[in-house]
């Protein structure tokens, strides 16, 4: 069996700006721990367990 991980929150502290270094991090990160496979939320807004549409997303 392979582990998947699944990013979900997009709450960088440093914006948008930072957001590209910290997911290529994730996914040397999941590559490096040999996980199978690596995906992200794809929602407009922020999902309810995660603050909801208000939350920056």
């Amino acid at each position: 069996m392979r582990v998947g991980v699944h990013i979900n929150r997009f709450d960088d502290s440093g914006g948008g700006p930072a957001l590209g270094t910290e997911l290529a991090a994730a996914g040397e990160a999941a590559e490096a721990a040999g996980v199978g496979r690596l995906s992200v939320m794809d929602h407009y807004f922020q999902m309810e367990f995660n603050g909801g549409a208000q939350e920056p997303m």
